[in-house]
């Protein structure tokens, strides 16, 4: 079994949500909200799921940068999306 440390899942986690509301701009652009909205709520998964890996097997609590990590990804996900 291989272990994943709690700097890879955060990692993985941003390039997910980036991904995500890229695709979701993409989708407004395109005139498409039900899109948007579906991309916005998969970057919203990411960040739950990155929240719980971190916070109930990685100890994030524990970890200096958690506060830094959680307020970064936590703003990119609930920042209100900029009207095109």
């Amino acid at each position: 079994m291989t272990s994943v440390s709690y700097t890879k899942i955060t990692q993985s986690a941003e390039g997910a949500i980036r991904a995500h509301l890229d695709a979701a701009a993409k989708e407004v652009e395109a005139g498409n909200a039900l899109g948007a909205s579906y991309e916005r709520g998969a970057a919203s998964g990411a960040f739950d799921l990155w929240q719980t890996l971190s916070l109930q097997h990685l100890d994030a609590l524990r970890r200096a940068s958690y506060a830094a990590d959680f307020a970064r990804l936590y703003g990119l996900v609930f920042s209100e999306p900029t009207p095109a």
